[in-house]
């Protein structure tokens, strides 16, 4: 299974887990710590949509955004 590029995928990957075990099981679950389990995909979330949202800035110059897209400067 390819690795997911999104929060938004992770969560539904993991949702589809929850159910496939929940179904199984009396009393429901739980994940602990899901929210360190989320960070690599929540940064690449934010980095897709800061890129995204980065050609609106009127200050960046159009070669500041290559070097953000090319990870020279670090965001988080």
């Amino acid at each position: 299974m390819l690795e997911p590029n999104s929060v938004d995928v992770a969560v539904g990957h993991i949702v589809q887990i929850i159910a496939s075990v929940s179904s199984n099981t009396y009393g429901g679950c739980s994940i602990p710590y899901l929210d360190r389990a989320l960070v690599r995909y929540i940064k690449k979330t934010f980095k897709k949509h800061f890129l995204r949202g980065a050609k609106y800035i009127d200050d960046l110059k159009e070669e500041e955004i290559e070097e953000l897209k090319k990870g020279r400067f670090r965001i988080f």
